[in-house]
């Protein structure tokens, strides 16, 4: 057998072993030859060597070989990428095919990796590790069903198989076993149940002569409303289509209808200049008749909407009384009327209320009355 050992120090090595015989399997002694060749140069990272470029090794006697070369795979190499052309030289005649080698098949046959057909092309065999797994295929037909089991074994509530018939008791649904009297148990549950609605419909009721609450008093089923949420509603009995209005004047809260006659208050003296007079409330008066002895600041009533009143001013015998307005009154253009200052005079003024964020509108209604 014919052998060719390069072995390089600390470079791991592959095998490439072969036989070629007759077709009568017999020996060949012809001279025959494989040559292996590779690129000029082929270097490798750290090994201070370069690889030849070309190779002959003679069959043996019985037609075999083998040879020891440098796999493809080996980190540094340069080029990276690179191929074995093995040509067989058989009887005269020749073929070529390129061949890869792995460092992870450290012995490979000609056998398995040449090709048969020369026409088939170049044979390059890449041993390598597996690669990652592919994804997951999807589900298959579900498969037959399997032979029943034997219930021999099991127990459900306490009961054993083969088999197990459950009851009412057996599931809790019947705990007392009372399903025998259920018969009887509905009359009871019924004539208790319209006891029951009997009482809350008696309750719902009140009887005759019985005291009103709340917003309500004298006696049922005649009771008079005497408060709205709580407030009282003035005594006199409002006619119908009257509309309440509420008030907080005079120190108390109150609902009323609206006065049909107003009360005339007359101040006859202040004391001193710069002297303050409150108008009561619309409920006490809507026509307010004030003498003027000093110069007066006002402060209307508190503004009701669809609430107004009139003012009636006059000055003293030394004339000429200033008036001090609230702040919030509105006037015609914004510009409060000019009173009369001749000793005597009269002024007629005007207040009305359209929304209570608005407050008071006022306006002459008549200047220097004579």
């Amino acid at each position: 057998m014919a052998a060719v050992v390069c072995d390089v120090p600390d470079i791991p090595m592959v095998t490439v072993t072969g036989r070629f015989r007759g077709a009568d399997l017999g020996a060949r002694d012809r001279g025959d030859s494989i040559t292996i060749c590779m690129p000029p140069r082929v270097s490798i990272a750290g090994k201070k060597v370069f690889l030849a470029c070309t190779l002959t090794v003679p069959l043996g006697p019985c037609g075999e070989f083998a040879v020891k070369l440098v796999p493809n795979d080996l980190a540094g190499m340069n080029p990276s990428d690179w191929t074995y052309t093995f040509t067989e030289n058989i009887c005269g005649v020749k073929r070529s095919y390129g061949v890869k080698l792995s460092q992870l098949t450290p012995v490979v046959d000609l056998t398995d990796i040449a090709p048969v057909d020369p026409s088939a092309g170049n044979y390059v065999l890449v041993p390598g590790p597996a690669g990652p797994p592919g994804p997951v295929g999807p589900a298959g037909p579900p498969g037959p069903k399997g032979d029943r089991g034997d219930a021999a074994n099991v127990v459900v509530n306490g009961i054993p198989g083969p088999v197990i018939n459950l009851t009412a008791f057996n599931v809790g649904a019947d705990p007392a076993g009372t399903a025998a009297n259920l018969a009887s148990d509905a009359k009871v549950y019924t004539d208790q149940g319209l006891a029951v609605e009997r009482a809350r419909a008696d309750a719902s009721y009140i009887a005759k002569g019985s005291a009103a609450s709340g917003d309500l008093d004298d006696q049922y089923p005649n009771p008079s409303v005497r408060r709205i949420n709580g407030i009282t509603v003035d005594p006199a009995t409002p006619a119908d289509g009257t509309v309440l209005t509420y008030h907080q004047g005079d120190g108390r809260a109150h609902w009323d209808p609206p006065k049909t006659a107003s009360t005339v208050q007359s101040v006859s003296t202040v004391s001193s200049a710069g002297a303050s007079r409150r108008l009561v409330s619309l409920r006490s008066a809507t026509l307010h008749d004030l003498t003027l002895t000093a110069d007066c600041a006002l402060t209307l009533p508190a503004p009701v909407m669809g609430g107004a009143f009139t003012l009636v001013l006059r000055q003293d015998q030394q004339g000429a009384r200033a008036v001090t307005w609230p702040p919030a009154l509105a006037w015609p253009r914004g510009v409060a009327p000019v009173l009369t200052a001749t000793p005597g005079g009269v002024d007629v003024l005007t207040f009305l209320c359209a929304s209570p964020d608005t407050g008071w509108l006022g306006w002459p209604a008549g200047l220097d009355m004579r």
